[in-house]
């Protein structure tokens, strides 16, 4: 086992990708305005004596003792879909998903020119950049982020595409 500290989400895909991944958010305590040595005065790791240490180690030896006693405790991420969907589409697309109320309605088959255009309609400055095809890819991140289904279909020169609950 190991473990990854980063400012960004780690991207995957599939039933695979899950089983071996346990993402843990954490709060934004800490900015540029507010670092640790603010708070500690001093830097971690770097400025510490031998009682810091010392109740370092304590510490990962008391998460290591929790963790083999219990393993991994489940918990509700707050953010960390949204900031996938920001990563893996764009901001833009990202707030217009999520904006109330939702473009998207579950259930309902929705005209893939239709909602491009909409979607363009309030990020006027993308209209050259986020095509028919990169805004359709877009809604199948969306659908697996949000472990919804995603289905398309066509009538005549029409396409069409639909979320749907898994369950």
């Amino acid at each position: 086992k190991f473990m990854l500290s980063t400012n960004f989400v780690i991207e995957g895909e599939g039933g695979s990708h899950r089983d071996r991944i346990h993402e843990i958010e954490f709060s934004g305590h800490y900015n540029e305005h507010h670092r640790p040595i603010d708070e500690f005065e001093h830097r971690f790791f770097f400025d510490w004596n031998d009682d810091e240490w010392q109740g370092f180690y304590n510490v990962m030896v008391n998460c290591v003792q929790a963790y083999l006693k219990n393993g991994l405790f489940e918990y509700s991420h707050q953010n960390l879909k949204w900031r996938k969907l920001r990563q893996m589409t764009s901001i833009e697309f990202a707030e217009y998903m999520t904006s109330e109320p939702s473009p998207i309605q579950i259930g309902l088959k929705h005209n893939k020119k239709s909602v491009h255009e909409a979607f363009l309609d309030d990020y006027e400055e993308l209209r050259n950049e986020v095509h028919q095809r990169t805004f359709t890819s877009w809604m199948r991140t969306y659908a697996q982020l949000m472990d919804f289904k995603f289905s398309e279909s066509k009538s005549g020169a029409s396409r069409y595409f639909q979320f749907s609950n898994r369950k």
